[in-house]
């Protein structure tokens, strides 16, 4: 298992690094989630694991990087304070309820290069009001996330940019 340090409430994961491990920052007795608010991922990782960041209740900003290709399932399910993500135009694959739970999660940006969507993407986002995606791919979103039962109680708009 990989260890990574917190410094004041932020993680730099280290240069180099190509995966954020499965379950890297859930379940932890020595962290349990708590104290990561902000999380640094440098350019270098193509991969964030099945639930990464599952039920890190805190964690507010993550900003991902333009070489990540695939996040797993549950990565982020929980992460309370998120508000906004965006979706790098390298990943081709999001994981089963990679954002459920997201409470407070109000925005998404989607890209063009997806080709594999898990189902129940945004159960419980009770805030999600909008999920911005690329003019030419808005048919494609709505149907996918039909596909995919992508949402529970509510929908949100899909916005062309």
């Amino acid at each position: 298992m990989a260890y990574y340090k917190i410094k004041d409430g932020v993680c730099a994961i280290p240069g180099g690094t190509t995966k954020i491990v499965d379950s890297a920052f859930s379940d932890l007795e020595w962290m349990d989630g708590k104290e990561l608010k902000s999380v640094i991922i440098p350019d270098t990782v193509t991969s964030v694991g099945n639930c990464a960041f599952f039920q890190c209740e805190n964690l507010e900003s993550i900003a991902l990087p333009n070489g990540l290709k695939e996040i797993g399932e549950y990565a982020f399910y929980g992460c309370k304070k998120i508000t906004s993500i965006i979706i790098p135009n390298s990943v081709t694959k999001i994981g089963q309820a990679a954002f459920e739970c997201c409470e407070n999660l109000k925005t998404i940006t989607m890209p063009a290069s997806i080709t594999e969507l898990g189902i129940s993407q945004f159960y419980y986002c009770y805030a999600l009001e909008k999920i911005f995606v690329p003019a030419n791919m808005v048919g494609f979103y709505e149907q996918l996330f039909d596909d995919t039962g992508a949402f529970m109680h509510n929908i949100p708009e899909i916005v062309a940019i």
